[in-house]
């Protein structure tokens, strides 16, 4: 079998070089991947783990400073990702479950984050939200601290939840409704078809955004350097260490460190997956989707998801003066 496979494989990828337009596609592709992505990426590791470099690890993992760092990385690179991911769950949900009106406006207004410039929203955020903001001193009279773990989740979740909101909201148009009838046939609830059939069925996508958006926000630099405050994470430290101490040693361990969390993300997503794998058996879809008419949770989770739009047209609207200014 694994012979015939191997055959199978490699006259595939002769049949993609008869086809000279595809093949230098092909060729491009792959050496676009290796110079911009794979050779850098070999270079910092092998930059990291020379003879020279490798007692820098220990220092960073040994001494409190370093592992407050890694732990503020960590933190705030969970708490987005499962924010983010529940805010993309819910507005995916509203869109393809419920019967609600200004569902274009909410799609729209869902898209703008993640084209907004992330100093843009940062800055905006600080102009509403900060001690001196329009909204929290001119309108609340108080001083509140927008800086550190608090107003970095808020700028990472509003423009990184529209990952998480594509990937979970095609899942769900992709659902077949058929499985939801079988189930009402049956006698099941609104509650139970969610938790026994449709967040089953969701759980792939759901671990994929988190994914996503974990490693987006670990990785993010405008936002911690504007926002961040005393709450210092491994990507502002690692542009510390190259643009103010001209230490690339340094910044080579730093990213190296910073790499680990992704994988070790990335394993535990297909892991948790493997475990938990739900096959549908169907055909083309068919039927309509059953919409939710229960009026607790039909006008609470649209309220959520008009205050979130709301917050982002506000914080968008801001980003567009703070741009013309």
């Amino acid at each position: 079998m694994q012979k015939l496979a191997l055959q199978r494989q490699v006259s595939q990828f002769r049949r993609i070089f008869q086809d000279p337009v595809l093949a230098v596609a092909l060729i491009g592709v792959a050496l676009f991947v290796f110079v911009m992505i794979l050779l850098p990426l070999f270079s910092v590791i092998g930059e990291s783990l020379s003879s020279k470099n490798l007692p820098l690890f220990q220092r960073y993992l040994s001494e409190p400073i370093y592992q407050t760092i890694i732990g503020n990385t960590l933190g705030l690179g969970i708490v987005t990702a499962a924010t983010s991911t529940a805010v993309g769950f819910l507005f995916a949900f509203v869109q393809v479950k419920l019967d609600v009106p200004f569902k274009r406006l909410m799609h729209v207004l869902a898209l703008i984050p993640i084209i907004s410039p992330p100093f843009a929203v940062a800055t905006a955020i600080i102009v509403l939200f900060g001690r001196n903001g329009l909204i929290t001193r001119g309108v609340f009279g108080i001083r509140f601290d927008i800086y550190g773990l608090f107003g970095l989740t808020l700028a990472l979740s509003l423009s990184l939840f529209t990952v998480a909101y594509l990937t979970l909201r095609g899942m769900m148009q992709a659902l077949d409704p058929a499985l939801d009838e079988a189930a009402t046939n049956l006698g099941a609830g609104k509650w139970r078809i969610f938790r026994t059939v449709t967040l089953p069925m969701l759980l792939p996508g759901i671990a994929s955004a988190f994914l996503l958006v974990f490693v987006e926000a670990i990785a993010d630099l405008g936002n911690p350097l504007v926002l961040g405050g005393n709450f210092e994470v491994l990507a502002t430290r690692v542009y510390i260490s190259i643009i103010g101490l001209y230490d690339t040693s340094s910044a080579a361990v730093f990213s190296m460190i910073l790499l680990v969390p992704s994988l070790l993300v990335f394993i535990l997503q297909n892991y948790i997956i493997s475990r938990s794998n739900v096959i549908s058996v169907t055909g083309k879809p068919s039927g309509r989707p059953q919409y939710i008419y229960n009026p607790f949770v039909r006008w609470t989770l649209f309220g959520l998801c008009m205050a979130i739009c709301i917050l982002i047209a506000t914080i968008t609207s801001r980003c567009g003066t703070s741009i013309s200014s």
